[in-house]
């Protein structure tokens, strides 16, 4: 007979192995019992973006998130200018594509469209590419409490000081920090 522990409810409940767990004497495979620990859900990354065009940025962005493995991450692009060379390729390839247009340069109406577009995805990681998307990205990321991981890969000598002030003030809500050139690290 093998040794058995009561649980809260009154189950009886195996306490060590001999056949094996969800087996019974014949070795068949009880209902309900599974040899493998379940799958934890992929990891949800919304990649935050200006535009789909036909740019370096887009692209990489393109073959990076096509090439993901889909049973560990779960790739969803926001874009605030629409349309674009890769938006439809992106959907081709099964993955979705948020689309809000951004009339302007501050708007808090696409801000709060931003969070609640992280919050309704369950979003874990959020992966910006370029300045602006960048800004956004921390500042949903703060509220949020979610990760935020920015792409630079262009340099600008003649920033003006107030995109100095404002990456300076912004910078300490990055997590992690990509870029693919030595001057814009």
């Amino acid at each position: 007979m093998r040794k058995t522990h009561e649980k809260d409810q009154g189950q009886r409940m195996p306490i060590s192995g001999g056949r094996g767990a969800g087996t019974t004497r014949r070795g068949k495979r009880q209902p309900g019992y599974s040899s493998q620990p379940p799958h934890p859900a992929p990891c949800k990354v919304l990649y935050l973006i200006a535009q789909l065009g036909a740019g370096g940025e887009e692209r990489q962005l393109f073959e990076l998130v096509k090439r993901l493995d889909r049973s560990a991450w779960e790739p969803v692009v926001v874009t605030y200018h629409g349309g674009g060379t890769y938006q439809d390729r992106l959907r081709r390839h099964g993955i979705a594509v948020i689309a809000r247009e951004k009339s302007r340069k501050l708007s808090p109406a696409f801000f709060f469209f931003l969070v609640r577009t992280i919050r309704r995805e369950g979003t874990r990681i959020i992966h910006s590419r370029l300045r602006d998307a960048n800004h956004w990205a921390r500042l949903a990321g703060l509220l949020t409490r979610i990760p935020v991981v920015c792409t630079s890969g262009t340099v600008s000598h003649r920033r003006a000081l107030r995109d100095v002030l404002l990456e300076a003030a912004l910078s300490p809500l990055t997590a992690r920090l990509i870029s693919n050139t030595r001057a814009a690290a």
